[in-house]
């Protein structure tokens, strides 16, 4: 919903934008198990399932505050419900716009941010994964350091590992400044 005349000021004319969001976001990444076990031969997989619903309300109104001075100000509201629990989170934005002559512009603002976790990193279930690795502590006792380490059978060796998601996973918040010209 818009307006970019909701209101006159001696400047000039005062505009809103509003916004409203609602849905649904799953996905489901189903894998062999016998791959996240391991059991094929330096192979492995992704697994994981998992959905979420989210809302968002938000505004923004440009304000003509002198002839030469515009101001922009938002508002946002997040929320994200899943694994059990919610997260929302309000962010705004500040900015203000001068041209001291038409053919300068000088803009800064000031503003916060939200981000919901990553679904893969929330629900992801045990995913394997191959990488190389040194067992320090077997090179020690066979009498090799750092200067001689590439020649213990322990190093660079493959190892298997595996990884999971969290649902305790924070979201991200954020402070961001800008400032420049035309």
């Amino acid at each position: 919903l818009t307006n970019t005349d909701l209101f006159h000021l001696p400047a000039g004319s005062a505009g809103v934008a509003l916004i409203a969001e609602a849905g649904n976001q799953a996905f489901n990444n189903p894998v062999d198990p016998r791959l996240i076990a391991g059991d094929f031969n330096n192979r492995t997989g992704t697994q994981g399932a998992g959905s979420r619903k989210r809302y968002a309300i938000g505004g923004e109104m440009t304000i003509p505050v002198f002839s030469k001075l515009t101001a922009d100000v938002s508002a946002r509201w997040d929320s994200y419900d899943f694994a059990n629990r919610t997260d929302s989170k309000a962010t705004y934005k500040l900015g203000l716009e001068y041209r001291p002559i038409d053919t300068l512009l000088l803009r800064g603002n000031y503003a916060t941010a939200f981000r919901a976790p990553v679904m893969l990193y929330v629900f992801q279930g045990d995913s394997g994964f191959y990488t190389t690795g040194n067992d320090y502590y077997l090179c020690r006792l066979q009498g090799f350091n750092q200067g001689n380490l590439s020649n213990c059978a322990q190093a660079n060796e493959s190892l298997f590992s595996f990884y999971h998601g969290s649902p305790d996973l924070k979201d991200i918040t954020a402070k961001t400044y800008g400032f420049g010209t035309v």
